[in-house]
């Protein structure tokens, strides 16, 4: 079974409008992350710089730095 985002993350995710880019980022650009391993990160902007190479988004760096920056 998969594990989910833990809802802190999820929600502040959500509330930025960036859910599903954010999720479907990581699964394409993962690179063997998990998402046990997600949840394991203390704070949101470390969630964020941590998941993908956000240059590999069709977003890019400066998208993704505003969102860990939220």
């Amino acid at each position: 079974m998969a594990t989910a985002l833990k809802k802190e993350f999820k929600d502040k995710l959500v509330k930025l409008g960036c859910y599903d880019k954010f999720m479907s980022n990581f699964k394409k650009f993962k690179y063997g992350k998990t998402m046990s391993a997600l949840n394991n990160y203390e704070s949101f902007h470390e969630l964020v710089y941590g998941a993908f190479v956000w240059d590999l988004t069709p977003e890019k760096h400066e998208f993704w730095e505003n969102i860990a920056n939220s």
